[in-house]
């Protein structure tokens, strides 16, 4: 069972978690540029480095934003662990959106790590 402090710094990095979300979900990556480090990297199902540099990063949602109308967006089966001033959170996702005139569905999970001070 995690302490008082862990439990509010857990609640804070899903506060976190939900803001970056909501910021491309909602068409303003900029806003990612505050919770992005500037050496970010984006790694791929099959741990391949799919983008690097906070710029870059918050490119690849813009373009994201740019090409797709998401119709479905949700999140599940929250898992955050806490260590020091280092966290990962990782959560299932469940997108639906139309690309180029075509439906498209996926389901995943996504991982971020935290440091804080």
């Amino acid at each position: 069972m995690p302490d008082k402090d862990q439990s509010q710094t857990i609640q804070e990095i899903r506060q976190v978690m939900k803001k970056i979300n909501q910021a491309w979900l909602k068409g303003r990556p900029q806003e990612l540029q505050a919770y992005f480090h500037p050496d970010i990297q984006f790694i791929g199902p099959n741990l391949e480095t799919m983008a690097s540099g906070r710029a870059v990063c918050i490119d690849s949602y813009q373009d994201f934003i740019n090409q797709a109308a998401v119709r479905k967006y949700s999140e599940d089966d929250f898992d955050i662990q806490v260590w020091g001033n280092t966290a990962l959170i990782r959560y299932a996702i469940d997108i639906a959106y139309d690309m180029g005139g075509k439906p498209h569905a996926d389901t995943g999970k996504d991982l971020f790590a935290f440091t804080y001070h």
